[in-house]
């Protein structure tokens, strides 16, 4: 049994890493001062082994336990958000980035997992080679040039002090527990109401789409790079195998909600947004990953657990 930081415990994808780590590890999980996001942990309450400590990883810390391996998954996720307010970004994202890379080099903690993004990048090229871990950075917000200065930091760290270092670039999520400003929950609301779901097109008729695939993978993935990689640093990309535009996936979540999609079409571009991610996730495979489930048995997961979650007065869980 080994101790397992987690920072971000009560986010999204944090949720899932406890979830899993705290399965054969002591887990120690950082959430936000006042974070509300612990209803999250609550529906998993099975006798693991974790605690949860409130820490803003924007100020440095010390924690006077033995840690083997730091999951660092803290941080401000919204891309949108950092157009209205960069400098908080570069203090969630870059500065608590930093202190955790110190915690780890004060401490001597020798494995760390960062969790970049698939914005990193920028809009792929090549829609079906997808971007893979070796092309360049191409930040195109706030958030994105945070989160690549995350991974060159991760880097730095490991060359300089030795850490092992996996960077694992996340494509677009779903699953239960979900923040409810995110596509996949949108569609489920508009089913659930009987409305239309907007659908944005380019202003040559194009409809951008995703590599999606369960957040629940993210935690399996991980596990599964940390068992397996022998180099001091890498980079790792971790997505569904196939791109889908947002109509075809939005029409997936409805045939497993057993109701037709109303649709409305707007020309409308969400800032910050970009319309074509494609992360391609071929060398994880080729490592010998193989998806637990398919993509279509994930959406039904997440569409049966939401239908149970549903609250009176189209209120959700955590929002």
């Amino acid at each position: 049994m080994k101790n397992v930081l987690i920072t971000g415990a009560t986010g999204f994808i944090g949720s899932y890493l406890v979830e899993e780590f705290a399965k054969d590890n002591l887990v120690i999980g950082f959430m936000r001062p006042g974070s509300k996001s612990v209803k999250r942990m609550e529906d998993h309450a099975r006798p693991w082994n974790k605690t949860y400590i409130e820490h803003d990883i924007r100020k440095p810390f010390n924690y006077n336990h033995k840690i083997d391996i730091i999951l660092h998954a803290g941080g401000n996720p919204s891309s949108e958000s950092s157009f209205y307010d960069p400098y908080s970004m570069v203090m969630d994202n870059i500065v608590g980035t930093a202190n955790v890379l110190e915690f780890a080099r004060q401490n001597d903690i020798k494995r760390v997992v960062y969790y970049g993004a698939a914005e990193s990048y920028g809009p792929a090229k090549d829609i079906e080679r997808g971007t893979i871990e070796s092309d360049a950075y191409y930040s195109l917000t706030p958030y994105a040039a945070c989160k690549s200065a995350g991974s060159e930091l991760c880097m730095a760290y490991s060359n300089s002090y030795g850490i092992k270092v996996s960077v694992l670039n996340i494509a677009n999520t779903f699953g239960e527990k979900c923040q409810t400003n995110r596509f996949p929950i949108i569609v489920l609301k508009k089913l659930i109401e009987n409305k239309p779901i907007t659908i944005n097109k380019g202003s040559d008729g194009s409809i951008g789409g995703r590599r999606w695939f369960h957040a629940e993978d993210v935690a399996l993935q991980t596990r599964y790079i940390l068992d397996n990689q022998e180099s001091l640093n890498d980079v790792w990309n971790l997505a569904g195998k196939d791109f889908i535009d947002n109509l075809t996936f939005a029409n997936m979540i409805a045939d497993a909600y057993g109701q037709s999609l109303k649709v409305k079409y707007d020309t409308v571009k969400r800032s910050g947004h970009e319309s074509f991610m494609s992360l391609s996730p071929k060398k994880l495979y080729d490592f010998g990953w193989k998806d637990p489930y398919t993509i279509n048995e994930r959406i039904k997961q997440m569409v049966e657990w939401y239908k149970e979650k549903y609250v009176e007065n189209y209120r959700w869980i955590y929002d």
